[in-house]
């Protein structure tokens, strides 16, 4: 035999053990399943499990109330109001509140 030739029948062998060893596996779990009395298909779900309060319910097509939350968002931030108006807090657009605040940082370090 050459050294360049590949071991034709140790492969076969290889391969034969290892198609044995899956065949095995199968087995043994069919007949854990025969023995626990579990159905051909698993066993029929009669009703989904139902969630503890206060876990989100998974959606299907969730675009529409995203665009809504990011349109709330941007709608706060670029919107006018109070933020508390028992003490008298405003609420401004974000560019304006930090256009003031440059304005007062900026006077502050001048009139050092």
């Amino acid at each position: 035999m050459r050294d360049d030739a590949l071991p034709v029948a140790r492969l076969a062998q290889a391969g034969a053990a290892i198609a044995l060893a899956v065949a095995l596996a199968i087995a043994v779990v069919l007949a854990l399943l025969a023995h626990r009395h579990v159905p051909v298909g698993g066993a029929a779900i009669v009703a989904p499990a139902p969630l503890p309060d206060g876990v989100p319910m998974l959606q299907a097509d969730p675009q529409d109330d995203l665009a809504r939350y990011r349109d709330q968002q941007q709608r706060a931030l670029d919107g006018l109001g109070w933020a508390d108006p028992a003490s008298g807090v405003p609420h401004l657009p974000i560019r304006a509140a930090m256009a003031l605040q440059a304005a007062r940082a900026a006077s502050a370090g001048a009139s050092r």
